[in-house]
Parts: C-alpha cells; structure tokens; sequence
C-alpha cells in the first residue's frame, strides 16, 4: 500500500477514542458535500441546467479552496516548527493556490457558454432539452457515488488517466 494511501486509511480509520480536530471534520464534512454533489450530476446526466449549475458550483468551490490554501500559506510559517522545512511547505501552498486559481479562470468561459445555452433556451419558451448521453465507460468506477470505498486520489488518478488518454481536441 502506498505511503498516500495509508495516509488517507489513517484519516478515515480513526478510532473512537480519539477526538479528531474541527478542522478534520470540517473537510469530512466538505467531502461529503461534494460526494452529494457528484450522485446528484450523476442523477441528472445530459440536463443541461444540471451541468450549469455543476461548473458554475464548482468553479466557486475551486475559487474558495483557494482562498483556504492562500489562508494556509498565511498559517504556516507560524505554525511549522522546523525553518529548514516552512519555506516548501510555503512553496508548494503557493503553487497549489496558483494551480487552483489558474484552474478557475479556465473554466470561467465554460460557466458563460453553458449559461448562455440555458438562457436562450429559457428565452425562446421551450424546456432545455435533456441530452441523451453515451459516457465513456470508466475502466474505474467514478466518484463516492459509484464506489463509497474508492479513495478520492485513486478517482483523481482514474479521471486524468482518461482525460490524457483523449488526446488533443480539434484544431
């Protein structure tokens, strides 16, 4: 078992006599969240409403894990007690917080196009049409919803495996 995922079994195996930290069940409490939010997308695959309302929820998600990870780096060089160690903690803080924001502003136009789809759609009076959908099939089952066991790094590595394997989109 790799070293990350007996991290990860750690967390959830914790026994009941020891008290976890507000801050651990407060990020349980967000992965919860979130794993209601992925059944619910899947629940409603190929609504067009559903899919907005999943990238525009999910591009505030991202924009607050942010804010959290920059509030982090803040925390930091006070709290780690080791020098030679709080300047990469620092670093890697600051690189996730510019991955995350870069992440958003990416994902920003999609927000406008979707939106744009459901509100012409809303204006001609005719429902949004609910599109049938042909997923590709997942060689992993996706998300808490599909699979409560399947650690979230483990759904990530299964999502990017088949993101790269689409290669470039059309030129």
């Amino acid at each position: 078992m790799s070293s990350e995922k007996k991290v990860n079994h750690a967390v959830r195996d914790r026994r009941s006599d020891q008290r976890s930290h507000p801050v651990a069940e407060a990020i349980e409490e967000a992965e919860r969240g979130i794993a209601r939010v992925q059944r619910a997308l899947d629940a409603h695959d190929g609504d067009l409403r559903a899919l907005r309302e999943a990238i525009s929820g999910t591009l505030r998600l991202t924009r607050s894990l942010a804010a959290t990870v920059d509030r982090i780096g803040l925390y930091a060089p006070s709290t780690v007690p080791d020098p030679a160690i709080v300047g990469d903690v620092v670093a890697d803080l600051r690189a996730l917080h510019g991955c995350l924001t870069t992440g958003a502003a990416l994902v920003d136009p999609a927000v406008e196009d979707v939106r744009g789809l459901v509100e012409g759609m809303d204006r001609d009076g005719g429902p949004v049409p609910t599109v049938p959908t042909a997923r590709t099939p997942r060689t992993v089952p996706a998300g808490p919803g599909a699979d409560p066991g399947m650690d979230p790094a483990d759904d990530f590595a299964a999502r990017w495996e088949e993101w790269a394997a689409l290669g470039p989109g059309p030129s």
